[in-house]
Parts: C-alpha cells; structure tokens; sequence
C-alpha cells in the first residue's frame, strides 16, 4: 500500500481495522432474504458466495466471519488481507492469471478447492483487474470442481462514493447509508464442468449477478421490498 510507504504494514493495518470497524459499523444494513436456507449457517454444505469487487468493503464487515475472501496479491492485497484477519476472517491470496502473468491462480485454486471441504469461500467475480462488473470464469471452474454452488450477493449502499484505478473500484459507502444485501437462488454447476460449458453457466452467473445488484440499488434508491427486511442483529439471532 503506498499511502504512508515508511509505516509498517502492521501500523497501518492496526489503525485501519479501527477506523473501519467504526464506519462500517455505522451503516444501517438491510439484508433481504427470500429463502433463509441459503444463509452460510442454514445452507448445509460449503458454498461460494459471489458479490462485484466494488462491495467488498460491506460484505468484509458483515460475513467475513462466514467464508473465506479470495483477496489478490501484492501490496494492497497483503493490506486488505490484514483488515480481514483483524475482522477474525481468514484469506485465501491469488487471483487469475491474465496476459501470461502468474498472480498466484493456481495456487490460490488449490486452496480454495481444499477449504471447500469444511468452509464457505467467497469470491469477487469481476475481480481484481475488471471489468467492473463483468463475471470471469473462475467461480464456475471451482463451482464444477467441488461441487459448491454458486450464491450470487446483490450489494448496494444509498450513499457512497466509487473510487480507485479502472477495474479496481471499490464503494465507499457514506456513514450511517442505509446498505441493501440480498442472495440470489444458488447455481448448481455439473461436476467437471467441459471447457464449452462454461460460457454459457458463465452468462447465467453474470445474469444472476445483473438482477440481483438492480434489485438491491432499487432498494438503496427508495423502492420498498415486498418482504420486511431485516437488520444485522436480527440476522445474526437466526444463527
């Protein structure tokens, strides 16, 4: 991370996880939920929850705790895997592999495949280098090779600011925005997936993806569900 490049990570991450858990705790989270058995604790076996790389921010405050965050490589990955670790998460580092450059895929792969036996694993689908909001591959490969299905996360803040390199945006939700997280109905992907039938589950994921980001802005701009949202404390009572 190259803001303040003579403070040790460490420092940064300390100060950085407080001065978070304060904003984020200070957004007021609304969570709609049609089928409650798609939460991490009732789902019944590991799943890969899928959400854009823009909402990270959100999602690391509310369910870190529940599935591991596949966070890139490098400085400012090793800063945010920090922030996570502090929220009492743990990290799974890599990314896809693009323009012939290792960024730690495979192995990253690996890990995911491994903790999938016994833990939920959480992936930006359009991330860390873009497009925004565009689905790459990588969740359905996993999906098709262990067998964990897909559950596409809606996140929208009602105030906010998208800031950051082309590719890389994150929202920076204004403190006490009202913030809008919904799930999607899972994607089973086939076991062993074939190369030229991953587009097309692919383009399902990303219309999944679409329709459940414009249901949750929807909310954040006024519109109201037809189901009573729930806060995170009532969330969390249903653990």
């Amino acid at each position: 991370m190259k803001v303040f490049p003579k403070v040790p990570t460490k420092i940064k991450v300390r100060v950085a996880s407080g001065l978070l858990r304060a904003w984020l705790g200070s957004l007021r989270y609304r969570f709609v939920i049609d089928d409650l058995d798609v939460l991490p604790w009732r789902i019944g076996r590991p799943a890969i929850y899928v959400f854009w790389h823009e909402a990270m921010l959100m999602l690391a405050y509310t369910h870190v705790q529940d599935a591991s965050p596949l966070i890139s490589l490098g400085r400012d990955g090793e800063f945010i895997s920090g922030v996570v670790e502090r929220f009492g998460g743990q990290v799974i580092r890599g990314s896809t592999n693009h323009s012939g450059r290792d960024r730690g895929g495979r192995r990253a792969l690996r890990e995911m495949i491994r903790q999938g036996k016994t833990r939920h694993i959480a992936i930006p689908v359009d991330g860390p280098v873009g497009p925004r909001r565009v689905a790459s591959p990588g969740a359905v490969v996993l999906a098709g090779q262990t067998g964990m299905p897909l559950v596409p996360l809606g996140i929208a803040a009602g105030a906010g600011l998208l800031v950051g390199p082309e590719g890389r945006e994150i929202v920076l939700p204004a403190p006490l925005a009202s913030t809008w997280i919904l799930a999607s109905k899972p994607i089973e992907v086939p076991a062993e997936l074939p190369r030229d039938g991953r587009g097309e589950v692919t383009q399902q994921l990303q219309d999944a993806m679409v329709a459940v980001t414009s249901e949750a802005e929807s909310y954040a701009r006024g519109a109201r569900p037809a189901a009573v949202p729930m806060n995170l404390r009532q969330l969390n009572s249903l653990r």
